[in-house]
């Protein structure tokens, strides 16, 4: 940081007061600046990560810009009403979306007072339009003792619990160590957090970069917040699920169809509803002794389904595959997937299935999601083979895991199941040269976000480049 700050003083009555060095803000910064000055002739000042950023000389990395002063939100909505995301009334901001960044307005007149209020001190040092810089309640030490702090830590952690995940991320982010009484307060108040009360900071730990967020939960481990971590997601996933449109109208297509209630629900449908994906196959087993093989076929047959040897499964079709006893049939562009058990058993089922973010179980009947604790690995997308140490893995469970490498934004994979993945190529390559017909599999991998970085991966491996040939672009 290359400006001198100066220290708090008593009586403090004046941003203004506080005037120090000079900052050359980053061309983004100057023009979010120009952008907010069209909306006010007071004074304002920008606070928050994108201030510590442009101290910390990172101002590439600034992805948001908070500014504070007397706005007139109206003003602001109708002169940016295209750019305009959302304005909360409650806390008297509004957020427009402009060049990539998106800017926070608060309507603030007395501002020092509403900087008290806030939490993380390093957020609270403030830059005005011409880059000058102020400490107006002298937190400019907490930079350099290189410290995580909360001032009346207890107090404001028991009206907003959420700060705590904010302390622990921003601890990860910037390698700054917790300080003592802010630590203490977050531990003594962790129980505190609900999935309401953190909706907002969950989501900015969980999509934080992947580096970021392993070292979070790292720390959120070591620092004994961990369990409450994991039982504010596992709530909320539970919830998030139940709540699901979607993936209630499947629900009742199937009970409709079949007159059943007594069904699993597992697989990719629980995955992509936690991680807010849309559903494209509705993964169902039913114990025998509720309604069996034959009979499935039979009431498909009578409501006007016709039997197809395409195992992609065409609307008003299903397809019979008698190798694995499933039954598929779409309804509305979703693909149903019907498989049958003499009696479910939750554990041998997670040993076995292909990955970790596959394995959840949700039963129609209780309403309950049957290994809540795997919702965590979902939702903080970190990937693992159910069985890494198998000694010959299944092709198709590796493909799988490529196929959700290249779907899912954020994503860490186990250094095991990593290990083994790469040393599956040559396996896949032969399983696919003798089965063309199961190579839609492989061609999942097709078609997504990082489905590029996937295509990396496998030519970096022995058999990878021949196994990349059999793809059907």
């Amino acid at each position: 940081m290359a400006c001198e700050v100066l220290n708090h003083q008593d009586q403090i009555q004046d941003v203004l007061d506080f005037r120090h060095s000079r900052l050359v803000l980053p061309a983004r910064v100057f023009n979010a600046f120009q952008i907010a000055s069209a909306t006010t002739e007071g004074e304002f000042f920008l606070i928050g990560s994108g201030a510590r950023r442009c101290l910390m000389d990172d101002a590439d990395s600034i992805k948001e810009l908070d500014f504070i002063g007397d706005f007139d939100l109206d003003k602001v909505q109708q002169q940016y009403r295209r750019e305009f995301i959302r304005k909360w009334d409650q806390y008297r901001s509004l957020k427009i979306s402009w060049d990539g960044i998106e800017i926070d307005f608060i309507a603030r007149k007395d501002i020092i007072s509403a900087l008290r209020g806030s939490d993380i001190t390093l957020s609270l040092m403030c830059i005005d339009k011409d880059g000058k810089v102020y400490d107006p309640l002298g937190v400019y030490e907490d930079f350099e003792k290189k410290q995580i702090k909360i001032d009346d830590a207890d107090e404001k952690i028991q009206v907003s619990p959420e700060r705590i995940l904010r302390v622990v991320r921003f601890s990860a982010d910037l390698g700054y160590q917790i300080e003592d009484s802010t630590l203490q307060a977050c531990r003594s108040n962790a129980h505190l957090m609900t999935p309401d009360n953190t909706e907002y900071a969950l989501n900015q730990f969980i999509l934080s970069k992947p580096s970021i967020r392993d070292r979070a939960i790292q720390l959120a481990e070591e620092h004994g917040l961990i369990g409450n971590l994991r039982r504010v997601v596992e709530e909320k996933s539970e919830a998030d699920l139940i709540r699901n449109q979607e993936f209630n109208t499947n629900r009742d297509h199937l009970e409709q169809l079949l007159g059943l209630s007594s069904f699993y629900v597992f697989g990719g449908t629980i995955r992509d509803v936690l991680l807010g994906k849309p559903i494209k196959d509705f993964d169902i087993k039913v114990e025998n002794n509720v309604v069996d093989f034959d009979q499935v076929a039979k009431i498909l047959s009578a409501r006007g389904f016709r039997e197809t040897d395409d195992v992609r499964t065409q609307q008003g079709s299903y397809y019979i595959n008698p190798r694995f006893h499933v039954i598929s049939f779409r309804i509305d562009g979703i693909l149903f997937d019907l498989s049958f058990t003499d009696s479910f058993d939750i554990e041998k089922w997670r040993k076995e299935c292909d990955i970790n973010l596959n394995a959840m179980v949700f039963d129609n009947e209780s309403g309950l999601l049957l290994n809540r604790d795997l919702s965590f690995e979902v939702v903080m997308r970190h990937l693992a083979l159910c069985d890494p140490y198998a000694q010959n893995i299944d092709p198709l469970k590796v493909v799988n895991a490529l196929k959700q490498m290249a779907r899912i934004d954020n994503l860490t994979v186990e250094g095991q199941s990593l290990n083994v993945i790469k040393a599956s190529m040559p396996a896949l390559l032969e399983y696919f040269q003798a089965n063309p017909n199961m190579r839609y599999k492989l061609n999942s991998v097709l078609g997504h976000q990082f489905t590029d970085k996937v295509e990396d991966l496998i030519k970096s491996c022995t058999g990878g480049t021949a196994l990349l040939q059999l793809l059907e672009r």
